[in-house]
């Protein structure tokens, strides 16, 4: 493993922390419809599909018969499709996915890159890999959780303030571990 690995799963996952408080901080309850159609938008949720599969699939190639090794990318790529016409709330599933992908490299690199603050940076990885696997499972929480928010606009900003410090850990691990803490 090298230091890409580490700055790739890291940042992408600092880069959620950063972007999903900014969507807290700007809900009112004059844009809830359009955070609610956004959980259920065929579009980004295809996009985010493809993400997510697409990633999958160095971790499905492991544990994968071989006979299967050749369809897992024709299965990354039509898989969404199909989706895309039979599951509502594709958005709020892909979204899920990501999440869950991004704690596990979190998880994965802050420990195999003996990454600084790794401990704190685990419990926060284990927050919100539980956190995607409960939207993934009832995705219509995600709208649920956005209406709360909409409500609750004090208790919404801290939960952004949280996820955007640990989004600030994450960076701070990245350029902290360098060559000092690095791949042993």
């Amino acid at each position: 493993m090298d230091m890409t690995y580490l700055f790739t799963a890291m940042g992408t996952a600092a880069l959620g922390c950063l972007i999903f408080p900014v969507m807290l901080w700007c809900l009112t309850p004059e844009r809830l419809p359009a955070y609610e159609r956004f959980t259920r938008n065929r579009w980004t949720g295809l996009v985010g599909a493809w993400a997510a599969l697409i990633l999958c699939i160095p971790h499905a190639a492991v544990v994968s018969p071989g006979f299967l090794l050749p369809f897992l990318w024709p299965l990354a790529l039509t898989v969404p499709v199909l989706c895309f016409f039979s599951l509502e709330y594709l958005t709020a599933r892909a979204l899920a996915g990501l999440v869950i992908l991004s704690a596990y490299h979190v998880l994965h690199a802050g420990f195999q890159c003996h990454a600084w603050a790794a401990p704190v940076l685990s419990v926060g990885a284990w927050f919100f890999g539980f956190g995607g696997i409960w939207v993934s499972g009832k995705p219509c929480s995600l709208r649920d959780f956005f209406r709360w928010s909409a409500r609750h606009r004090k208790a919404a900003a801290g939960i952004g303030a949280v996820v955007l410090g640990y989004g600030v850990l994450l960076v701070l691990s990245c350029f902290l571990t360098g060559n000092g803490g690095g791949v042993r």
